[in-house]
C-alpha cells in the first residue's frame, strides 16, 4: 500500500493506493480529506493503521472516484 497527497485538491487529500485488487477503479482510497487532518491523526496515533494493528477491519475507506479521470 502506498500513500500520496492529491496536490490538485485545496485541502491536500491524502490517498492510499492498493495495487493488489486487480481492478484499477478499486485501487485508490481516501485516507484523509486533508493533509492537516492526517497529521493530527498521525500525531494522536488515531489513524486507521492503529485499528488495523489491533485487528480491526479497516475496509470502510471510501474509494477515490477521481482516479480514472486523473489517469486519462
Amino acid at each position: 500500500m502506498y500513500a500520496c497527497v492529491d496536490c490538485h485538491s485545496d485541502e491536500g487529500t491524502v490517498l492510499l493506493f492498493e495495487p493488489n485488487p486487480g481492478d484499477p477503479d478499486s485501487a485508490w482510497f481516501i485516507d484523509s480529506p486533508s493533509l492537516a487532518q492526517w497529521f493530527e491523526r498521525y500525531l494522536d496515533d488515531t489513524g486507521w493503521w492503529v485499528a488495523a494493528e489491533e485487528g480491526e477491519d479497516v475496509d470502510d475507506m471510501p474509494l477515490w472516484t477521481l482516479a480514472r479521470g486523473r489517469a486519462d
